[in-house]
């Protein structure tokens, strides 16, 4: 996990939440998304971090990418993403579909077949830094809605969120 921060040297509390994970990343759960959401200094990053680092040994591959801070360069988020994406993973290329909203669509079979074929951990941090305060996009190019969340409402496998911390 070498593109990952370091996993975290303590880290304490929060079971029912890893608890929920832990059950949501195993084989045959039936989901395909866990998501920690709650105020800024709760211990999201630290949970997400210390559940990859539990289950890395599941996937075929983890990709860590974090947004921009407070909303700063929201217009190349998903080029950063992409970015990070092709970094992490040997001969995966996404740089070339993130221009417009066209390509965007068009790439969406290929990677969903990948998300679907390979076993990849995707930890993603800070997505709420690329909304406006009532949850649209701060990007005004950027779909409506999240690539995962259009992949998973096709398959039918949209996962609830586990892991509410207050």
């Amino acid at each position: 996990m070498a593109w990952f921060p370091d996993e975290p040297r303590r880290f304490v509390g929060r079971t029912a939440a890893m608890a929920g994970a832990s059950r949501a990343l195993a084989p045959n759960s039936g989901r395909t998304a866990v998501l920690f959401h709650g105020m800024a200094g709760t211990g999201r990053t630290a949970c997400a971090l210390e559940l990859a680092y539990r289950h890395q040994d599941v996937f075929a591959a983890a990709v860590f990418w974090q947004a921009p801070p407070h909303g700063e360069d929201f217009a190349g988020a998903l080029s950063l993403f992409a970015l990070a994406m092709e970094r992490q993973l040997r001969g995966f290329q996404m740089v070339h579909a993130t221009a417009t909203e066209a390509q965007r669509v068009g790439f969406l079979p290929s990677l969903r077949r990948m998300l679907a074929q390979e076993g990849l951990l995707l930890v993603l941090d800070n997505l709420e830094t690329l909304l406006t305060p009532d949850g649209a996009w701060r990007d005004p190019c950027a779909p409506r809605t999240t690539v995962l969340m259009r992949l998973e409402r096709r398959t039918g496998n949209y996962a609830r969120s586990h892991g509410t911390l207050r």
